[in-house]
């Protein structure tokens, strides 16, 4: 065991002395030397979000315009940042849906790799279709593929994709008068779920004027948190809502449901996410007020003081607008999000240890910037970081414009402390680990993004995990501090 665990310590170290690429710089392995920019038909067109497929490629969605004329696209790329021929026309597919749709949002991608993309229409209301994997719509799904809602002026923000396959959509709508949160479950098959809320919708009206999400998350148990600031006469207050699985306020949590971390100005944007054991990671800015804070909260709403500094950590980056939090294997979290600016904004990553930390390893002082409008970020099976958006308007007209950052999900520490070995990897289905532990010991997988996805023990010399029902890519086994990369063909 040891001869092995030197040998991977030894191979790690050669190969961080022949071809090393710091964390946070650009992968020049990545379209042209880092940077993809796409020109379509010499028009404005936008990226808005992105998801990983179960084979390593990439799905974006976006608009494109020819002629003067709008149009929404899916594009497929391969895992370099090359386009996939395969799919639509060179690589993306153009559809008008039928609808005046204002602009896809957000994008899901299920296990069978089908895709969900969601928006709000031009009428203002919710808006969600399902192709399947070759780009088709998918007529099993609502009205030959497509699902309108309306609820009363509505403006989508957020999507979720339950286990069980059902799909939730959040925003804001207007009701008497005011702005109030949104929330609309549907059955896989697109139908409202009744089950949910009021006949498929819950509205939370607690007496304010307007809403705002800002972010959210679905547990496994359908546990809903939304981050969102609550607008009352000349007051705001950034707050953390938590639903159960039927839609209904948890009054277990906060006060009855609701709890206020932050109020007294105008927050701008921010960030919420599921932490190991339950607990949970904010990051909020006000860059009028020179305002830009990470929080950490157990599950109950109390605020976990062994985190930073009593409980919260100021992020030392000026005008830094939180979008997204990236976990990685280890705990650690890259946050994404974007620098504003008087033309625009500016791409930004900054990584921070488990403990609230900053990774100074990570960029430039645990800070790396990119010149170009970002609408979203995504981990890569590779454990790369992918940022897109589009150039800049004063530039001329908007092109897509992606880039990719490297970034390592696994330590040399987690390596050559290991004290199990995992065969075969790659595997499709099984793995089998093989280990020296002397009494049941915990174990949990989780995918790329830090989301637990199996958990269990390790039992006598060797243990068999299965995951024939997960899609292919890249897992990490985490045990008694350690980690270990799993493939899944």
């Amino acid at each position: 065991m040891k001869t092995l665990q030197l040998f991977f310590l030894s191979l790690l170290l050669t190969h961080s002395y022949s071809g090393f690429s710091q964390d946070g710089t650009l992968d020049m392995s990545f379209g042209d030397n880092g940077i993809y920019i796409k020109d379509f038909y010499g028009q404005s067109d936008v990226i808005f979000s992105a998801d990983q497929l179960s084979n390593t490629k990439f799905m974006v969605i976006g608009n494109v315009t020819n002629n003067n004329t709008s149009f929404h696209s899916l594009s497929r790329f391969l895992p370099n940042g090359t386009e996939d021929n395969s799919f639509g026309e060179n690589g993306t597919l153009f559809t008008d849906y039928g609808t005046s749709l204002t602009y896809h949002k957000t994008i899901l991608i299920q296990n069978d790799d089908k895709i969900i993309v969601s928006g709000t229409t031009s009428g203002g209301d919710y808006f969600m279709a399902k192709h399947l994997p070759n780009g088709a719509l998918d007529t099993t799904f609502g009205n030959n593929g497509i699902v309108i809602t309306d609820i009363e002026e509505d403006a989508l923000a957020h999507s979720f994709l339950q286990n069980d396959g059902k799909i939730i959509l959040v925003g804001v709508s207007e009701t008497n008068s005011y702005y109030n949160i949104s929330m609309v479950r549907y059955l896989t098959n697109g139908v409202l779920d009744t089950t949910f809320g009021n006949n498929g919708v819950v509205i939370t009206d607690i007496g304010g004027e307007y809403f705002k999400t800002f972010s959210g998350f679905l547990e496994d148990n359908g546990t809903i948190y939304l981050l969102v600031k609550y607008d009352w006469a000349s007051d705001s207050i950034l707050q953390i809502l938590r639903y159960a699985e039927n839609g209904d306020l948890d009054l277990s949590f906060g006060d009855n449901g609701i709890l206020p971390i932050a109020n007294g100005i105008n927050y701008y944007s921010g960030a919420i996410a599921l932490q190991n054991e339950g607990k949970i990671l904010v990051a909020y800015a006000d860059p009028q007020y020179n305002i830009y804070k990470l929080k950490q909260y157990f599950p109950n709403g109390n605020l976990d003081t062994s985190y930073g500094n009593s409980g919260e950590v100021d992020i030392d980056i000026d005008d830094f607008v939180p979008e997204k939090f990236l976990f990685q294997s280890d705990n650690s979290v890259v946050i994404y999000g974007r620098i504003m600016e008087f033309e625009g904004s500016r791409f930004c990553l900054t990584r921070y240890f488990s403990d609230g930390g900053l990774d100074t390893s990570f960029g430039e002082n645990g800070v790396t910037t990119h010149s170009f409008e970002s609408s979203d970020a995504i981990f890569q099976d590779n454990g790369k970081i992918l940022g897109m958006g589009n150039t800049y308007w004063y530039s001329g007209d908007k092109n897509f414009y992606m880039a990719r950052f490297n970034n390592s999900p696994l330590s040399i520490s987690e390596v050559a402390n290991a004290n199990y070995t995992v065969f075969p990897n790659p595997s499709n289905n099984k793995f089998i680990i093989q280990h020296d532990y002397t009494t049941e010991t915990p174990y949990q997988i989780t995918d790329i993004s830090g989301k637990v996805i199996q958990t269990g023990k390790l039992t006598g010399e060797q243990t068999i995990i299965n995951l024939s029902t997960k899609q292919s890519g890249m897992y990490f086994l985490n045990t008694s501090g350690k980690t270990y990369k799993l493939i899944k063909n």
